[in-house]
C-alpha cells in the first residue's frame, strides 16, 4: 500500500508542470539593462537560444554563435555578426557582443534571464508574443 502512495505522489509531482519557470531555449529575449552602464532607451537588443545556437539582433546587426547551455552554465563561442554600419550606438553593440563571449552562467528568476559575463551581468525579459 505504501508503494502505491509513493508512486501516486511521484506521478502527481511530475505530471503538474510548473508555470513559474521558463526554459532559456526557444524563447526570444530582449535586453533590458546591464551592470556596465545605462543602456540608451532607443535600442533593441535580442537573444534567442535554440538547438545549440545563439542568435539575435545587436543594435543594428544580426549576430550568431554556438552556445552550449547546461543546467545553469552557458558557454558562448566566437560571435559572428553582419557588417552593417551602425553610426549611432556602435559602441553599445560592440560591448554587448564582447560581453556575450564572456558568459559563464545564466539564471531565470521570475521570467527574467540573467547572463553573467565576467564582471558584467546582462538582464533580459521575454519578448512578448505578437
Amino acid at each position: 500500500m505504501m508503494r502505491f502512495f509513493v508512486f501516486l505522489i511521484v506521478l502527481l509531482c511530475t505530471a503538474c508542470p510548473s508555470n513559474t519557470t521558463i526554459d532559456i531555449s526557444g524563447q526570444d529575449w530582449q535586453l533590458d539593462r546591464w551592470t556596465a552602464s545605462t543602456l540608451p532607451e532607443d535600442i533593441n537588443i535580442t537573444a534567442t537560444f535554440a538547438d545549440g545556437r545563439l542568435s539575435g539582433k545587436a543594435v543594428c546587426n544580426q549576430y550568431f554563435a554556438d552556445a552550449l547551455v547546461q543546467k545553469d552554465s552557458v558557454l558562448i563561442k566566437t560571435v559572428g555578426a553582419t557588417k552593417m554600419l551602425c553610426p549611432e550606438h556602435a559602441d553599445v553593440e560592440r560591448q554587448y557582443l564582447n560581453y556575450l563571449q564572456r558568459a559563464t552562467a545564466y539564471q531565470i528568476n521570475k521570467n527574467e534571464l540573467t547572463l553573467q559575463c565576467g564582471e558584467v551581468t546582462l538582464y533580459f525579459s521575454p519578448v512578448p508574443e505578437e
